[in-house]
């Protein structure tokens, strides 16, 4: 879609307007500098008279006032030139009185275009002149107008994307013929008075006529060339040819000033650090009714409510404006859930984390904004509570037949919309933009992307809430005219922040980018959600019991060692005649009673014991009956008092279990555990806090697997009391994380409407645009000897596999491309390939490559697990220098000393030396441009980081732009590998179910009879060219009956006959398994 963009000189056109005519009401005459009588108008006659030649421009030039920017002038633009000569621009003939009436004029002018969604853009340090062809350029392929007065400008014309619109027209002729590249060359030997430019003493437009006519285009280069390099002189043998250009050896210095006064300095402009004012055209209230104009009055933003009277117009309205026109659309929906959602979000949501049932939610209502200038909004009243106004079911769905068909749809969270669209039309809308996800292109450090958000940071526009719009009904509970405004003005923000945003991204050159990666990507994930994961209860329900046995057998050995240690128990607060009645101890006393945390925030205690008397506990219900007599007794003064106290504590006591306790989950109760009761020296400690830095404090003592693992090593002696301990505690918290992680969560993650389970994938959500998920996080799933879990993830019907597909080192390759280091390429590239960790083992080690090959490819030779263990370091040493990993965080995951850990990183260092000149070579290229760029140009914007005064941050900024490098360009390849598998329409044509893309890999479910041709298809596309990478891309392929019981194919490219004898291969081995687990059931 070709977008065009009008650049306004700003004060040109407001200056023009204002001096133009005679304002006969509110015009005044005053006293020049030079004590002259001059007429000044009011700033009101030149807005008139601004905004409509305004709206003229806009119609003559086909445009609307959101494809305009207004451009000013920076605060200190004028001091760039002032610094080459102290009068530039000085002292034009403006009265005090204009200047003071061009300040208003400017302020309401932009005020008012602003409210039909115009941009408005300076930079502090430079002129409207420099910044309106930095930007004009910047802006291609897309096509840019600078709208001016100011002739000097029109050598920025290309006649292709860049033009000037002048006097009424589009690059008019202002200098006689002359080409306009050449302005500058006129205006450095000719002069301009108006702008205080000399030019050469004596040389006027005849003179340069001739010159030109004597020497050409290629003349007039030459010319320029030696007056930017102070050359002039060299012109000299030409003078008795043109006698004039004597004049421009005589005057060298002034032509040279004029020069460089003259020339427009878009290139040093910087645009990708510009202030930038956004906005959206907003609906006129009482209070914004000031800040529109008659002349304008056909791009006010307008808005309707659509139900059943008046559907049929206002539908067909909109369906003919999208038809005849190429422009965006903004959409949004609005949902609600039934009963059904709630139950199933109480299970799966922990405490105030609630999130959205989108599986669940239902069409309620939706909004469109389109036109010329985004300025009709319509909201639809699909199932809002006023049942009699709703639209047609049938209405709806053929409104967005044509929808599909037209319409360019702009979607701030395509992935929710898209999903429920989905839902209720049965196909996708795959003519798109996503404002989520060109948000991340824009700011990827700001994580927060939603709508609100947005609007307020980018458009200055506060939007009203979804709370105080709703007052906790859902939107199906609200009539569609109380969702109307809120719908409406979801539509109109999202056009809005997409214009600009996709300014912003033109700019950056990553509009394209954007498009291509995220897109289609986006889509297969969302048809990945929609379709759903099978989940193996059975499996599921079987490891649980498994460990939970375990758990139980732990926790009760830990108990015991917790009694050696002389741990002593837990206690209870005793009853005193003082505590009886105070709701923290009754609370307590209830807890241990009824077997179960008792909560409520009653205080006073006959409020607490109406909540007590609600637990439906026999054991409760007594002891109830105990405290009441008791605070009687108590408050009667009864001689038995003591007694009924006593009776409490006695209670209390037989259900009371005072074994030691400590809870694994408090990270205090877990350090003084550590730390104090088993004395452990303190080896590692978290990152300072600002307020320890500021107080001189350390950081907090680790109390994780790391630093369990590090006193396992460090600190204990073999068979001691404290080592079983701690191999105590490591087994409890590694279960407790699979409870957590996994068993709570996978139980009750499947669906209510079909069982399944439905990941949420958050797409280009890091700061590295990988994805992150939700909900119940796939990522999270370990692989290896831990990797169990996924076995819960089975085939969509038992003719189907679930095949794997990995991206063989896809980090490391990228590194390998990047930095051409010879002995990393030869690890990826040419016939006879090294293995990376074997280079830096041998290294580590002091002996050749070829000597720690011949040892580590014999498992039988007796020195082989000792070479294996250097290799298994070497591979840590090799991913975790990768990404600015140093010594101390290195000895913590080798178990061994900064000394030694170092050590191996130098060997790591030394091995790839070529690779770390490139990243050096990285953080060089941060620091000079402020950002680095992914392999396709996305830009990871590290500016504030590396400018920050604390000098942390700026080491994080350092590794972060080299992480990008990797990371960015990794998840480059992965989504335009899942953008491929999108267009080829693979779940259309065959038997299979995208599960998820899980770190480097992507997992589908499909028919064994399918497997050959998609497998072999599927891997073409994770393997296809990637930027102007030249390291191979690999990819390994694994199937199996579920994700965690898999089967490698082996090294090599697949073909339909080996992937049969693949297939065959998995169905024997399954069948032997099933044939042993028979037999072992028998016996």
């Amino acid at each position: 879609m070709e977008k065009r963009r009008i650049f306004l000189d700003t004060s040109s056109h407001l200056w023009a307007n204002l001096l133009v005519g005679k304002d006969e009401d509110n015009g005044y005459y005053e006293l020049d500098s030079a004590g002259k009588e001059r007429f000044t108008n009011s700033w009101k006659f030149g807005l008139d008279n601004a905004l409509r030649n305004m709206a003229k421009i806009l119609t003559n030039l086909e445009v609307s006032p959101q494809d305009l920017i207004c451009v000013l002038d920076g605060a200190n633009g004028k001091s760039y030139r002032a610094r080459m000569a102290q009068d530039y621009k000085d002292g034009r003939d403006k009265t005090e009185g204009m200047l003071i009436e061009y300040a208003e004029l400017q302020k309401q002018f932009i005020r008012t275009m602003r409210s039909y969604g115009t941009t408005v853009v300076s930079h502090h340090e430079w002129e409207a002149d420099d910044v309106l062809v930095a930007l004009a350029r910047a802006c291609k392929p897309d096509v840019s107008v600078i709208v001016t007065n100011d002739k000097d400008l029109l050598v920025a014309v290309d006649e292709v994307h860049v033009h000037v619109y002048q006097s009424w027209e589009l690059n008019p002729d202002k200098f006689g013929g002359l080409p306009f590249e050449f302005i500058d060359i006129y205006k450095a030997t000719v002069g301009d008075t108006s702008d205080k430019i000399p030019g050469a003493k004596g040389f006027g437009p005849k003179a340069f006529d001739k010159v030109y006519k004597a020497f050409g285009d290629e003349g007039l280069r030459e010319l320029r060339r030696l007056i930017k390099s102070k050359r002039l002189i060299e012109i000299q043998e030409d003078v008795a040819d043109v006698p004039e250009l004597q004049k421009l050896i005589d005057f060298e210095g002034q032509v040279n000033l004029s020069w460089r006064l003259a020339h427009i300095y878009a290139d040093k402009v910087p645009v990708d650090n510009l202030n930038w004012q956004f906005a959206a055209p907003v609906l006129r209230t009482p209070e914004t009714a000031g800040d529109f104009s008659p002349y304008l009055a056909h791009w006010e933003q307008k808005a309707v409510l659509v139900g059943r009277s008046n559907y049929d117009s206002v539908f067909k309205r909109f369906t003919d404006f999208i038809k005849a026109n190429d422009t965006v659309v903004g959409f949004d929906i609005e949902t609600s859930t039934p009963a059904e959602s709630e139950d199933w979000l109480d299970q799966n949501c922990e405490g105030s984390k609630r999130f959205i049932d989108q599986f669940g939610a239902e069409l309620t209502g939706f909004s469109f904004t389109y036109g010329l200038n985004g300025e009709q909004t319509m909201y639809v009243n699909y199932a809002h509570a006023d049942v009699d106004n709703r639209v047609p079911e049938e209405a709806v769905r053929e409104l967005f037949q044509t929808v599909r068909d037209h319409a360019h749809l702009v979607i701030q969270n395509a992935y929710y919309e898209e999903t429920i669209m989905h839902e209720f039309l049965g196909y996708w809308l795959e003519n798109y933009d996503d404002t989520l996800m060109m948000a991340s292109y824009v700011d990827e450090n700001r994580l927060s992307r939603g709508l609100k958000g947005l609007s307020k940071d980018y458009l200055g526009y506060e939007q009203v809430s979804y709370k105080d719009v709703t007052q906790g009904r859902k939107m199906n509970e609200l009539t569609a005219e109380e969702a109307f405004l809120y719908g409406a003005d979801d539509t109109i923000m999202t056009v809005a922040l997409y214009h600009a945003f996709r300014l912003l991204l033109t700019i950056e050159g990553t509009f394209n980018v954007y498009r291509m990666v995220e897109l289609n990507a986006l889509l297969m994930k969302c048809q990945a959600f929609v379709d759903g994961i099978d989940v193996d209860m059975e499996a599921l329900s079987e490891m649980s019991k498994r460990d939970k046995v375990q758990r139980d057998k732990l926790n009760r050995l830990f108990i015991e060692q917790l009694l050696e240690l002389g741990v002593e128990g837990k206690s209870f607060t005793k009853p005193t005649p003082a505590n009886v009645t105070e709701a923290a101890a009754i609370k307590e006393w209830v807890s241990i009673v009824g077997g179960e945390p008792f909560k409520t925030m009653r205080k006073k205690f006959e409020s607490v014991m109406l909540a007590v008397d609600e637990v439906e506990n026999q054991n409760v219900v007594f002891l109830a009956d105990l405290i009441r007599l008791a605070e009687q007794a108590v408050t009667n003064g009864d001689s038995d008092f003591e007694a009924r106290v006593a009776a409490i504590e006695t209670f209390v006591n037989q259900h009371h279990d005072s074994s030691p306790e400590i809870n694994l989950g408090s990270t205090p109760q877990l350090q003084k555990f550590l730390y104090e009761t088993l004395g452990l020296p303190i080896r590692l400690r978290n990152p300072q806090t600002d307020k320890q830095r500021s107080e001189g404090r350390q950081g907090s003592s680790k109390t994780d697997a790391i630093a369990i693992q590090t006193a396992l090593v460090e600190d204990v002696a073999k068979g001691s009391l404290q080592e079983a301990v701690l191999k105590t505690l490591q087994s409890i918290k590694s279960l407790d994380t699979r409870f957590s992680l996994f068993y709570t969560k996978y139980y009750n993650a499947p669906h209510w409407k079909d069982g399944k389970l439905h990941s949420f994938i958050r797409q280009s959500s890091t700061n590295t645009r990988r994805d992150s998920s939700a909900q119940t996080n796939l990522q999270q799933l370990p692989k290896g000897k831990k990797g169990d879990m996924r076995r819960v993830l089975k085939a969509h019907h038992s003719d189907a596999l679930v095949v794997s597909l990995d991206f063989n080192a896809q980090e490391l390759r990228v590194i390998a491309d990047y930095g051409r280091d010879p002995n990393l390429m030869s690890c990826y590239v040419g016939d006879n390939l090294k293995d990376m960790h074997g280079l830096t083992a041998a290294k580590m080690m002091g002996i050749s490559y070829e000597d720690f090959k011949k040892v580590h490819s014999d498992d039988s030779h007796p020195d082989y697990k000792r070479y294996d263990g250097v290799r298994k370091a070497a591979k840590v040493v090799n991913f975790s220098s990768e990404y600015g990993v140093g010594a101390a965080k290195l000895a913590q995951s080798l178990m061994c000393t900064e000394e030694e850990a170092q050590r191996y990183l130098d060997a790591k260092f030394a091995t790839f030396a070529q690779s770390e000149e490139w990243k050096r070579g990285v953080t060089a290229e941060a620091a000079a441009q402020g950002y680095v760029t992914s392999k396709l140009g996305a830009r990871r914007h590290l500016r504030d980081g590396l400018n920050h005064e604390n000098k942390w941050i700026r080491l994080k900024a350092e590794r972060q732009g080299v992480n990008f490098k990797i990371q960015g360009s990794s998840a480059e390849m992965t989504k335009l590998a899942l953008g491929r598998m999108w267009e080829a329409k693979l779940r259309d044509r065959y038997d299979l179910v995208f599960y998820a893309p899980i770190h480097d890999e992507v997992v589908f479910s499909i028919a064994i009879d399918d497997m050959p041709a998609a497998i072999c298809e599927i891997h073409s596309m994770m393997i296809a060219p990637y930027a102007d990478m030249e390291v191979p891309i690999e990819s390994s392929v694994a199937a199996g009956p579920n994700f965690g019981d898999q089967y490698e194919m082996g090294d090599g490219r697949p073909d339909p006959e080996r992937v049969k004898k693949f297939i065959q291969h998995i169905l024997e081995k399954e069948a032997e398994k099933a044939a042993k687990k028979s037999e072992t059931v028998v016996n």
